[in-house]
């Protein structure tokens, strides 16, 4: 090899040196968009509070055992059939009360009761005085006395509903009285199976003979 060209090879070898020295100093510029996003700060991710708890997203029984019970229609009792009120004074009965002395056991209902009526005449008529004012006067008629046959077939509450006058009422007032003291009481009406006062209106005759 000639001087010349060892030198230019020489020559040649430092020039590239240097060129690598200078790339490795000064490094290309970075491309535009890279260094934007470089600079631009990251969003923070926050937590999702939706799947913190998986049972959020279950749906929530409110309602309990008891508040469905609650719901429910209590069925209402049928009441039970009750007796005839006893207090109560009734005019007709299943029953009616009967004057004493009629109650043998081989009698019939309408037996007793037309035995009872006949008895009840019986004793009106064996114990009525006419008063003597009204045989003076002339006075004649119906007197009309009610009173109640109480559950144990005792009298009570009589009174002149209908009056002629002349001491008739007052009379027919007595008469009735003289019931209670009797030996026998009436048999009381019955209504339902039950004893119950029965109201009894009596007609009472007046008759100047």
């Amino acid at each position: 090899m000639s001087r010349v060209a060892l030198a230019l090879a020489v020559a040649l070898s430092l020039t590239l040196s240097l060129t690598g020295c200078s790339d490795d100093k000064n490094p290309p510029p970075a491309d535009k968009d890279e260094k934007q996003s470089a600079n631009t700060p990251q969003p923070t991710p926050t937590p999702d509070n939706t799947k913190a708890d998986p049972d959020n997203n279950k749906p929530q029984n409110t309602s309990s055992g008891k508040a469905d019970d609650a719901k429910q229609p209590t069925p209402t009792p049928t009441p039970a059939p009750q007796p005839a009120a006893t207090d109560q004074v009734f005019q007709v009965v299943e029953q009616m009360p009967r004057f004493p002395g009629c109650e043998d056991a081989d009698r019939s209902d309408a037996e007793r009761k037309r035995c009872a009526d006949k008895k009840m005449l019986e004793f009106i008529y064996a114990n009525l005085k006419y008063p003597a004012i009204a045989q003076e006067n002339g006075v004649e008629g119906i007197v009309v006395v009610t009173f109640v046959v109480g559950r144990d077939g005792a009298i009570s509450d009589p009174k002149v509903v209908r009056d002629i006058g002349a001491q008739c009422g007052q009379e027919a007032l007595r008469v009735v009285n003289l019931m209670n003291s009797q030996s026998n009481k009436w048999t009381p009406g019955r209504h339902r199976g039950q004893p119950v006062r029965v109201q009894i209106n009596l007609p009472v005759k007046f008759k100047l003979q």
